[in-house]
């Protein structure tokens, strides 16, 4: 009679990396509490409320559906005993394609977690994938931030992302609400709209349109900008022009019959420029400077 086999670790060591690391000082360690496996009803599980992800392609999810249907869910979801039920730490488009696919139950890995390591998991498992929008990303290092008094120092030691990353996107969400939108649905590059952040709401609003439509650079979009908010100083009026050199170009265009320019310059030196038109005009007016050709 064969043994039965041994029970499988069912996560991998990514989210499992990640729960120390979110473990807030005053809580209790959430690794010191075992983990177990569980085939638990959908109807069972709520979603998280805390999930950075905002926005789900409806093409994506109906090929993860379509793959949990012919091969089964691969991953644990990771949830939390909450209640009568469970709550969602880790795994909400697993969760969304299971229900899409029509099962009723989802494996999922079982750990108490407080709600300040619940929503530290959740957005950091969310920001280690490539997937999120600019906009969430921002957003879900706001959150960690605002609910955790985090520095950015700290935000990026938990992420694994450097400080400046963290501060340009955090900058982003100073951006209007209608170009965020823009940004939230690919219409712009995190590049194009984080020059726009110093302008008025409204100019924005228009230029983020034009940028789209015409598919300006990154570059191009500083540039603008900067001209925008330091305009070049008017260059200064020419001087006026002395009387009698006016007069005497009126002179020479008359007595050549072609426009007649007069540069002066300084000690008395100048520039006289007779302009012609076509070969016609310049032997037109070569004969009646010097003569015809002998």
């Amino acid at each position: 009679m064969n043994n039965p086999a041994p029970p499988r670790k069912a996560l991998g060591r990514g989210l499992e990396a990640l729960l120390p690391a979110a473990r807030p000082a005053p809580s209790p360690d959430p690794g010191s509490h075992p983990a177990t496996v569980a085939l638990l009803p959908l109807a069972q599980i709520q979603p998280n409320p805390f999930q950075p992800r905002r926005h789900f392609e409806p093409e994506a999810l109906a090929e993860l559906a379509a793959s949990i249907r012919a091969q089964g869910v691969l991953q644990p979801v990771l949830v939390r005993p909450l209640g009568s039920g469970f709550e969602l730490v880790a795994g909400e488009r697993r969760l969304r394609a299971a229900t899409l696919a029509g099962l009723t139950h989802l494996p999922a890995l079982v750990r108490p977690l407080t709600d300040e390591a619940s929503l530290q998991v959740a957005i950091i498992e969310n920001l280690q994938r490539s997937d999120l929008n600019p906009v969430e990303q921002a957003a879900a290092f706001q959150e960690l931030g605002q609910r955790f008094r985090l520095t950015q120092e700290q935000i990026a030691e938990r992420t694994g992302k450097d400080r400046a990353t963290i501060a340009n996107y955090l900058r982003l969400l100073r951006l209007d609400p209608a170009v965020l939108e823009q940004l939230r649905g690919g219409a712009l590059t995190p590049g194009q709209a984080r020059p726009l952040i110093g302008l008025e709401p409204e100019l924005q609003r228009a230029l983020a349109l034009q940028i789209a439509a015409q598919a300006w650079s990154a570059r191009r979009v500083e540039q603008h900008v900067a001209r925008l908010l330091h305009p070049a100083p008017p260059a200064d009026p020419p001087p006026p022009r002395d009387p009698n050199e006016r007069a005497a170009e009126e002179e020479l265009a008359r007595a050549l019959g072609a426009k007649v320019s007069i540069r002066a310059g300084q000690r008395n030196r100048g520039l006289i420029e007779i302009a012609y038109h076509d070969l016609d005009e310049f032997q037109r007016l070569f004969e009646r400077l010097v003569g015809p050709p002998a």
